[in-house]
């Protein structure tokens, strides 16, 4: 059958205008779309346990495809465990994230006449420490994830991300040679001549932006770094540095935005102006350390130290230790590692019994680690009996004598302990009674003045804590008459022996009235006192006087206040002599 040449021609114009027209919508549904941020939850290393990915708006229909990839990297206010509550701060707060997610982001980019757009990959960062280990192992996930340029890998961050951008490049070469260009902000790292060299040799194009009015440091770290690199080669990939004439810290929000260009490329179109050949090489792995903090031990008290040892430890082939970091995970709260950082260290002023256990982590120089473990076990102390108490027997005394000497010199402690401390204390009796040392093993209680039985405690305490008591009775008689007191003062010899007879006391008159005239005759002179005692043996009146001469001296004192009845008068002089008399009051 012979078509009609007019039929067919309306046939192919009609097939020209679908063509066109699917073409035309699918270009305006692909304009119309924005790339939009999605988080995921995956642990890509030991400080990255989520990020957000950002994917061309044809990546899923382009199965073949590959594309550019950015990897931002956050400042430091937003560390974040990764979890679904901190991981909006890296799209919330500021950067590259947020411009994709308030809809700021083209969703390609024309750079020589090719069409390109860009997967983003945000990570939330929960420690800055050992970041390029962070950073090898987000790479090493996204490249197998996604489908990804491998001659087009960028490298941006802000802040505390720009330093770690900068650095990644900066401190390892190979790093430098991988990453097709890097974009750091206000950088928060300083440069050095290994930095610059390692870029310089990698031939790594670089872009610095900082504000003009930023802290001094930042605006002169960017200057440094990009000398530093310059002076070593000078091509097509000298570093590009911007400094926008604005105070703050905050220069990437400029950076982003796409409107901001030099040269006539916004930043993105500058960083797909450089791209690299990437060798596929295989990985070389290596295993983590393998840690030892030593065997479980057990001491007793007072023992309160025990050795921490991880010098066991081993490295796996290829790699060093490079760190220890000790650290107690349970056990009573006391407890000191003297130094965290050693392989060999101590535990001190465990002091409390119980279980201890300690943890230290064992890092090598790839950054891999291993924990273990090791317990302390503190027993109490063997349990030992109180000590023995001595305080001799119960004494008994006759006024007008009024001191006696309590001693507990004999007690003892226990076995394996010693006696820390000794407290005299009076438990019951008379109110009057003063211990002279109440610490003291042996001591005397002076002032026992009135009839009564007196009780006093003896409290013994070891070095343990541990502590007795005992009692010891001194009962204080009245005299039991004035005739059988002044005899027995007439009889009394003071503490150096000298005898009572050498001294004559007599009361003229006698009976008294209002005045008491005692008469003091010796051959020693000095200071002197008056006790008057009742027949029952209460100190009455004492009164103190000078004899100044030897021989007889006569003293007058007022006993107006006395009532009638009998009376015991001792006089000392200059503690070595000691007299009583009889006196009656009228």
């Amino acid at each position: 059958m012979i078509q009609n040449p007019s039929i067919a021609k309306v046939s192919v114009y009609v097939k020209t205008l679908f063509l066109l027209f699917f073409l035309t919508v699918s270009s305006l549904y692909l304009t119309a779309q924005k790339q939009i941020v999605s988080p995921v939850y995956t642990n890509v290393s030991e400080h990255i346990k989520a990020y957000y990915e950002s994917l061309p708006v044809d990546y899923a229909s382009s199965k073949s495809k590959k594309y550019p990839l950015i990897i931002f990297l956050h400042g430091v206010q937003e560390l974040g465990p990764g979890t679904a509550s901190t991981l909006p701060k890296i799209k919330n707060n500021s950067g590259l994230a947020k411009q994709i997610d308030r809809g700021g982001f083209p969703t390609k980019f024309t750079v020589g006449g090719t069409d390109y757009s860009f997967i983003v990959i945000a990570p939330q960062f929960a420690s800055q420490s050992n970041s390029a280990k962070s950073i090898d192992d987000l790479i090493a996930h996204v490249v197998k994830k996604y489908r990804v340029d491998e001659n087009r890998i960028y490298l941006s961050g802000l802040s505390m991300g720009g330093g770690m951008t900068y650095d990644y490049v900066g401190n390892n070469k190979k790093n430098a040679e991988r990453i097709a260009a890097i974009l750091a902000i206000c950088p928060a790292t300083t440069s050095t001549e290994l930095k610059a060299s390692n870029i310089a040799q990698a031939k790594l194009p670089v872009w610095i932006t900082v504000n003009s009015g930023d802290a001094a440091h930042y605006p002169a770290n960017a200057k440094d770094a990009t000398a530093r690199i310059k002076a070593l080669y000078t091509t097509s990939r000298s570093p590009w540095l911007t400094i926008f004439d604005k105070s703050g810290h905050d220069a990437w929000t400029q950076t982003y935005d796409p409107n901001f260009k030099k040269g006539g490329y916004n930043v993105y179109e500058w960083l797909l102006l450089h791209s690299r050949g990437v060798s596929q090489q295989p990985v070389v792995t290596t295993n983590p350390p393998s840690a030892s903090a030593g065997t479980n031990q057990t001491i007793t008290l007072p023992a309160s130290t025990a050795t921490l040892n991880a010098s066991g430890s081993k490295a796996s082939s290829g790699t060093a230790i490079s760190s220890y970091a000790w650290t107690k995970v349970s056990g009573p709260s006391v407890g000191k590692i003297t130094s965290a950082s050693a392989a060999s260290t101590t535990a001190t002023g465990l002091t409390s019994a119980g279980t201890y256990v300690f943890e230290v982590k064992v890092t090598d120089n790839k950054g891999k680690s291993a924990t273990a473990r090791v317990t302390i076990t503190v027993k109490a102390a063997a349990d030992t009996p109180p000590p023995v108490v001595k305080v001799g027997v119960n004494q008994t005394i006759t006024l007008p004598t009024s001191k006696v000497t309590l001693n507990a010199s004999n007690s003892a402690a226990s076995s394996g302990a010693s006696i820390s401390s000794y407290a005299w204390s009076k438990v019951s009796g008379p109110s009057v009674g003063k211990i002279t040392s109440a610490s003291s093993a042996k001591t005397t209680v002076t002032g026992l003045t009135t009839a009564g039985a007196y009780v006093f405690e003896m409290k013994v305490t070891d070095n343990k804590g541990k502590s007795t008591a005992r009692r010891v009775t001194i009962t204080v008689k009245p005299a039991t008459s004035s005739r059988n007191a002044g005899e027995a003062a007439e009889e009394e010899e003071v503490d150096n022996h000298i005898p009572a007879s050498e001294l004559t006391v007599k009361i003229n008159p006698n009976p008294v009235t209002t005045s008491m005239n005692v008469w003091v005759d010796s051959k020693h002179a000095g200071k002197a006192s008056i006790q008057v005692y009742s027949i029952t043996g209460t100190l009455l009146m004492q009164k103190e006087f000078l004899k100044n001469t030897t021989g007889l001296v006569n003293q007058s004192f007022d006993v107006s206040n006395l009532p009638r009845g009998v009376y015991v008068v001792y006089v000392t002089l200059d503690g070595k002599e000691r007299k009583a008399v009889q006196m009656i009051k009228q």
